[in-house]
């Protein structure tokens, strides 16, 4: 590695929270991740030389890349579940996975994150979900907890770096994916009631390359949408404006017509716009956020879930 790289590298990840905090941004964005290619910290490691970790406790991975184990977290007692209590699946690409620029802690028992059956501290990284950095979903759920919004906050992350809709859509790896993972939750006593949708950057098209088309897009999320109401009926289906990520793929206004259209459809809300948390400290790498967009990320989806409101026009 030329030495210039490695020492911004350092540089940046010192400012980030550190190397596991840095983690998604290391030479990546989320148009060049691969779908189900989680970044693991030897990776890290050998590209900042740093020695290596003791290979006793490492974090692992499941078949899709996701964060299944990390070392310090441990299973907490299954949690008293009331008709107060928010059940949310928070899934899409990497800004709805643990690739912010630094780990974020709910601090608060009430907040939890369910993985394989097993209930743990909603402290980033979030397993369920790729990367080893942060995620907006903790500080969210502190601000539902606050507002009085919900007696406790339960996560199930299952969020993949690099993912279009297309791999999501009906037949395709991710669409089975979380299909079993939906079944197994209801098995387990869960009723989910919010879905939390964050993903686009990957099927932005501004930059001059289209992966799946408008159409497309729709068809895709429809088929998806179809999958969670099959499941759980009763659950609220929300849809975040995504579509930025970085100069080369600056907002997408095709691809967020699509995303607001697909809130007319019955039981799918606004998310919130997140092309639009773009300020000089937002985003550590121009696609991914960082300590202050994480924040801004967080506090948008709260809001978002306390005041459920119609479709916005594009900007």
């Amino acid at each position: 590695m030329p030495k210039i790289r490695h020492a911004f590298l350092l540089a940046l990840a010192a400012m980030t929270g550190g190397v596991a905090g840095f983690v998604a941004g290391i030479g990546l964005d989320s148009r060049q991740e691969q779908a189900g290619s989680g970044i693991g910290m030897e990776r890290v490691r050998r590209m900042l030389a740093i020695p290596a970790a003791d290979k006793a406790d490492v974090e692992k991975y499941n078949a899709f890349g996701q964060l299944i184990y990390w070392p310090g977290k441990r299973a907490v007692p299954r949690p008293e579940i009331t008709a107060s209590t928010i059940i949310a699946v928070v899934f899409g690409q990497s800004n709805a996975g643990n690739h912010g620029g630094q780990r974020t802690d709910a601090a608060d028992a009430a907040v939890l994150n369910y993985s394989e059956g097993k209930f743990f501290e909603a402290r980033d990284p979030l397993l369920g979900s790729s990367g080893i950095g942060g995620s907006p979903w903790p500080l969210m759920a502190k601000h539902l907890l606050a507002a009085k919004a919900a007696d406790r906050v339960l996560l199930l992350p299952a969020a993949i770096a690099g993912s279009s809709v297309a791999d999501w859509s009906r037949g395709h790896p991710l669409y089975r994916m979380l299909e079993q993972r939906l079944n197994a939750a209801r098995a387990d006593g869960l009723q989910v009631t919010h879905f939390l949708w964050h993903q686009g950057e990957e099927d932005n098209g501004a930059g001059g390359y289209r992966r799946v088309t408008p159409a497309q897009y729709a068809a895709g999320m429809r088929e998806l949408i179809g999958l969670t109401k099959s499941i759980f009926p009763k659950s609220r289906f929300f849809v975040a404006i995504a579509t930025r990520c970085g100069a080369a793929f600056p907002v997408d206004q095709k691809l967020r017509a699509v995303q607001i259209d697909l809130q007319k459809i019955d039981g799918v809300f606004a998310g919130p716009d997140t092309d639009a948390i773009y300020g000089t400290f937002d985003r550590f790498d121009d696609c991914h956020f960082s300590a202050t967009g994480l924040a801004n990320h967080g506090a948008a989806w709260a809001a978002a879930l306390t005041s459920p409101s119609a479709p916005a026009a594009p900007k």
